[in-house]
């Protein structure tokens, strides 16, 4: 189907994985109702927003205003934009974005992503803390919704190669 999407029409496309399942949704303006999405997966739970340079300039605001609007405390964590994020230095900042939001990051709380290089980043995070945090992914470019659409895949470069250290982590949503 190539027809048009409209604001406040979502599609729903849910992922059959067990209990590891869960929904994709597809729409234009959907950060505004990350809040509530979350909530609806998890009441109470503390997100920490991992996000690039160029997607925070564009759509943090938003994302943090949903959050709030919903009740949820966040924090974020900005890195610089692009491939050269995806390193060990700025995995342990992400890891400590758990504790910037909650002092110690929990199994209920959620961590939110955005840009491809960081949805490999933000989810192996989320996939190493506490044996696995749940993780919402929020592609805001067709890269990233492709590179976000291989089944949990994450990880982060090292010195002997792209995406060497990595772990499988299905998102909640």
């Amino acid at each position: 189907m190539t027809a048009p999407l409209r604001s406040g029409e979502p599609i729903v496309v849910p992922v059959a994985l067990g209990s590891r399942g869960y929904d994709i949704v597809i729409g234009r303006g959907l950060i505004g109702s990350l809040g509530a999405r979350i909530k609806a997966l998890r009441p109470g739970a503390k997100v920490a927003i991992v996000t690039d340079e160029t997607v925070a300039q564009k759509h943090l605001a938003t994302a943090e205003a949903a959050l709030k609007s919903a009740g949820i405390e966040s924090s974020a964590i900005v890195v610089p934009p692009g491939e050269g994020s995806k390193k060990l230095r700025d995995l342990r900042e992400s890891l400590r974005g758990g504790r910037r939001c909650a002092h110690r990051a929990q199994r209920s709380d959620r961590r939110a992503r955005e840009a491809a290089s960081l949805a490999d980043l933000a989810g192996f995070a989320a996939a190493s803390v506490r044996r696995g945090l749940d993780f919402v992914q929020v592609p805001t470019t067709l890269l990233s919704q492709v590179d976000s659409s291989v089944g949990g895949k994450t990880g982060i470069n090292s010195r002997l190669g792209k995406n060497l250290v990595g772990a499988f982590h299905q998102p909640a949503l």
